[in-house]
């Protein structure tokens, strides 16, 4: 890993080597290329993300799904996850694997994040699990909501599933942490029996659930929480 800092290379030269690491399955060699792709010191090769894309064909899924693409500059990353949402969001596997790589991206470019607020409303209704997750865990970016996607929330926090019930309060924690978003704009948000739904959910079974609904209340009602609660399983994008 140290030819990726090698800057005797040319620019271009680590930019390939770094981007061909991060689509190895050695875990160290992948964690080095990301560590110097989100530290700024290289940039991704872009073109060799969407050649692979579009060399891959039927299975050009597995690249998308890959860091690499969810780090490609918004101007490539725009026109290449629409094509591939097109193309392969039909199926429950590769919808929600695809929303992971859109997770992902907005949580480095969360300004793009009305941009995707009908895909993102619409993985929140879904009926399919993991698509519902996702919708839970990207929330913030559909504030201020409207009624039924409020009312969606408060059904997905009597969730059977303790992933839906952590990931809505991950969702809320998250949209009240947000730099990006209005005080105007969390406060419509933030209705009452939301509210309510939070103070439920802090007695809940699961202590993931839990401690992320402790948080997101805290910063609900004091605006900063004591500390901002990390569970240990919960179900978002981090690649």
């Amino acid at each position: 890993m140290m030819l990726v800092r090698d800057e005797r290379l040319p620019a271009s030269v680590r930019s390939t080597l770094t981007t061909a690491l991060m689509l190895q399955p050695d875990y160290d060699l992948f964690s080095a290329a990301i560590e110097a792709v989100d530290s700024g010191e290289v940039e991704i090769d872009s073109s060799l993300v969407l050649k692979l894309v579009q060399d891959y064909g039927d299975e050009g899924h597995r690249i998308v799904t890959e860091a690499p693409f969810a780090r490609l500059p918004t101007r490539h990353f725009r026109p290449a996850f629409s094509r591939a949402w097109r193309r392969w969001s039909r199926s429950a596997v590769l919808r929600s694997r695809l929303a992971l790589t859109l997770e992902s991206f907005l949580g480095r470019n969360p300004g793009e994040g009305q941009r995707y607020r009908p895909l993102i409303r619409g993985l929140l209704f879904d009926s399919r699990h993991e698509s519902a997750l996702r919708g839970l865990a990207m929330v913030r970016y559909l504030a201020p909501m409207r009624e039924d996607e409020l009312q969606r929330l408060i059904h997905c926090s009597r969730s059977k599933s303790w992933e839906k019930r952590v990931n809505l309060a991950l969702g809320i924690q998250w949209l009240l942490e947000s730099k990006e978003l209005s005080e105007r704009a969390k406060k419509l948000s933030l209705r009452p029996s939301l509210v309510q739904a939070l103070r439920r959910l802090t007695r809940d079974p699961n202590q993931d659930v839990r401690g992320a609904a402790m948080s997101a209340l805290r910063l609900a009602v004091q605006g900063t929480p004591s500390a901002t609660y990390t569970p240990g399983r919960a179900r978002s994008a981090t690649a």
